[in-house]
């Protein structure tokens, strides 16, 4: 007597600072973004993003897939908050391809710019607009980040989306 068993293993997805050579791929998803949460086109170049992005104005965390692709970013910038007298961050947006939605790399990206705002001795994370981040409650208390807002909507909250159905 034999049986079959499928398992599905979700593997922790890969985060890392983005570097210039990067820039390509990142550039092509701003586009899939600005195009999927603001049904407009995005006029950003890769020369936009060398001479101001990669820490001189604002930083990524990308999503590596095992293929050596990236699945999605974080963009976001240090800030000061000069009435509390406290060091945070801006989240100015997150986004993870339609392809490796539900992976976990989401999360696992905002995780990654909490961590450094944390380690820039930050204690909040913004976003542009002021309205809350959607986040289950094990997700704030792993962020260990006492305010917690952003500007990403429905879709731009890439894990919180449905996969897309595969055609075949």
């Amino acid at each position: 007597f034999f049986a079959c068993v499928t398992l599905t293993v979700r593997m922790k997805p890969s985060v890392r600072s983005a570097i210039p050579s990067d820039v390509h791929a990142v550039v092509e998803m701003i586009h899939a973004y600005a195009g999927e949460v603001f049904s407009q086109s995005a006029t950003v170049t890769p020369e936009a993003l060398l001479n101001d992005g990669f820490g001189v104005v604002l930083e990524f965390f990308v999503a590596d897939l095992p293929n050596g692709e990236l699945a999605g970013f974080a963009a976001w910038e240090k800030t000061y908050d000069v009435v509390g007298g406290a060091r945070g961050g801006v989240l100015l947006a997150l986004y993870v391809r339609p392809e490796a939605r539900q992976q976990g790399i989401g999360q696992a990206l905002l995780g990654a710019v909490t961590r450094e705002v944390r380690a820039i001795g930050g204690s909040f994370l913004l976003g542009l607009d002021d309205q809350p981040l959607e986040l289950s409650e094990s997700a704030r208390a792993s962020l260990r980040v006492p305010r917690v807002q952003a500007n990403v909507v429905d879709q731009a909250a890439a894990d919180l989306a449905p996969a897309p159905k595969k055609e075949g």
